[in-house]
């Protein structure tokens, strides 16, 4: 059987903190618009938990099989809500924080098969645009454009191209999940877009800031991917972490959608694996 547990922290390799039920989930940054009913933040902790956490560990699966892994050798997954990942090497300003890392694991060999960064929506913006964060970290650190880690951001993933106007986040996502891949010794991860609807906390336009996520998606999909898949792409990096030990290595990078459907009572749910064009794969 599949061992799912979830933990608040992991120092110096060792969980502390486990997580017993949804409700002890830890609290995101802007914890009054993401840590309500039928929104992100208590969204995913809820499917998280749900059923003895099976619906969950089957989506895991599902996922790391849409990118041609093995799974049989993989018994646990342990897993971080509001994870804080290293940007690499060369990136100021610290760390960014994921919404839920996972670690597939073999627990005999206690080695790590593949990193997964969850970043959770409903219609909350993938942040602002890189343009703007490129323009905002100028201001604040009173440099060129060319030194913001937006713009490092923008060359390492882009280069070349204008992705100005696509959300920072995914940026920061992608690159921090495959900090967390080599930083546990794994060349393989994935950044997953996970998008409740149905019954969830719909604001005004929110028909519009989903249309505007699901641009923002493809957009970067198209820009980074070196390989282009029906159920997303893939792209591979020279990642370079300064601690620990100077890590460098290659790191492959899938890049994923899933939608999960609610209703109110949150008993009844489905999830669905999205093709680029945004049908169900």
């Amino acid at each position: 059987d599949m061992e799912v547990k979830f933990f608040s922290s992991r120092k110096s390799g060792k969980n502390t903190g486990e997580i017993m039920n949804w409700s002890e989930w830890v609290r995101p940054k802007k914890e009054d618009t993401q840590w309500s009913p039928g929104r992100s933040s208590m969204l995913l902790a809820q499917f998280a938990f749900k059923d003895n956490k099976q619906p969950f560990a089957e989506m895991i699966l599902n996922i790391i099989s849409s990118c041609g892994i093995d799974t049989s050798m993989i018994d646990t997954l342990e897993c971080y809500p509001e994870a804080y990942s290293s940007l690499g090497k060369g990136m100021y300003s610290g760390a960014r924080n994921q919404d839920l890392m996972v670690l597939a694991i073999n627990s005999k060999s206690q080695k790590t098969v593949i990193a997964i960064g969850i970043e959770a929506k409903v219609s909350e913006p993938f942040g602002e645009s890189l343009g703007k964060a490129r323009e905002a970290q100028m201001e604040s650190r009173k440099v060129e454009g060319e030194y913001t880690r937006a713009s490092k951001l923008a060359k390492f993933f882009a280069d070349g191209k204008d992705v100005d106007a696509i959300g920072y986040q995914l940026f920061t996502a992608t690159m921090g999940t495959m900090c967390d891949a080599l930083k546990n010794n794994c060349t393989k991860s994935i950044i997953l877009v996970l998008v409740f609807s149905g019954d969830v906390s719909k604001e005004h336009d929110y028909d519009a800031h989903c249309l505007h996520n699901v641009e923002d998606y493809n957009a970067f999909v198209n820009s980074v991917c070196q390989t282009k898949e029906s159920r997303g792409g893939k792209l591979t990096k020279r990642i370079n972490m300064s601690t620990p030990k100077n890590k460098v290595n290659d790191v492959d990078c899938w890049i994923r959608n899933v939608e999960i459907k609610v209703d109110s009572s949150f008993k009844h749910l489905n999830f669905r694996l999205i093709c680029s064009d945004n049908t169900s794969c």
